[in-house]
């Protein structure tokens, strides 16, 4: 009999014994080589909040106070990643949310952009070739005219931009010499608008063919509208600065 409750005792787990406080020291301490470092430190930590709480522990089992403190630990961490679950997922709301408010705004912005470039005829009354930014090696009486601002009568030198991507234009200027032609003829570009760029494509005009020009928009208000005009030839490209006014 002695033998038998000396092969129970010995096979027992200090886990399964009931708290008593005059022996928890050395409880605890064989309950430390008992269990993992984790398991450990779940434990002692809860026993200690137990006894804070003043709850009572006279009839608890040390490993009912382990699986108190593993389910409680199980759920803080269930609780924390469900919280940076939907953290994540409001911030994604919130990025696309930002990110739609600022497609939309950016379709307003390029709608009266549209709108103003599309408002009337734009007539040219000033333009200056800044030619030597992009052909600095001109001969020397071309740099002086590569460098020389003209003022435009605007009722020949005129643009008229269409929504459906077409546009108007009367061009009393002849780009080689740099004087006046009177051609009154006017012709037909297709365009589009590309963020802060006009762009009018490669293509023909009554079997002519027209070099791809780029009007980067400067200043673009009710009446006035101000680009840096960028044509690029098959041999050389030219730049200048346009200004133009509001006919119409």
């Amino acid at each position: 009999m002695i033998l038998c409750t000396l092969i129970i005792s010995a096979c027992s787990s200090p886990l399964d014994k009931i708290y008593n406080q005059e022996t928890e020291r050395n409880d605890v301490f064989s309950i430390k080589n008992e269990i993992n470092k984790n398991d450990f430190k779940l434990f002692i930590n809860h026993l200690s909040d137990l006894k804070l709480e003043g709850q009572s522990l006279h009839e608890r089992s040390y490993s009912s106070i382990l699986t108190e403190a593993q389910k409680m630990h199980k759920e803080e961490i269930n609780s924390l990643e469900k919280q940076h679950q939907e953290k994540v997922k409001n911030e994604k709301l919130a990025l696309e949310q930002k990110q739609k408010e600022e497609d939309e705004e950016e379709i307003a912005r390029e709608k009266e952009k549209m709108q103003l470039i599309c408002s009337g005829k734009w007539g040219v009354y000033y333009t200056k070739p800044r030619y030597l930014e992009v052909n600095p090696d001109l001969s020397e009486s071309a740099k002086k005219l590569a460098n020389t601002a003209f003022d435009v009568d605007p009722k020949v030198t005129w643009y008229i931009f269409n929504e459906d991507g077409t546009c108007q234009i009367m061009d009393d200027l002849n780009d080689d010499s740099f004087r006046r032609r009177k051609s009154n003829k006017v012709i037909q570009r297709s365009w589009k608008l590309d963020g802060h760029r006009i762009i009018f494509p490669y293509g023909k005009n009554n079997d002519v063919s027209t070099k791809r020009t780029i009007f980067e928009i400067l200043t673009l208000e009710s009446e006035k509208f101000e680009v840096i005009e960028i044509d690029e030839g098959y041999n050389i490209t030219l730049k200048s600065e346009t200004k133009m006014v509001k006919l119409e």
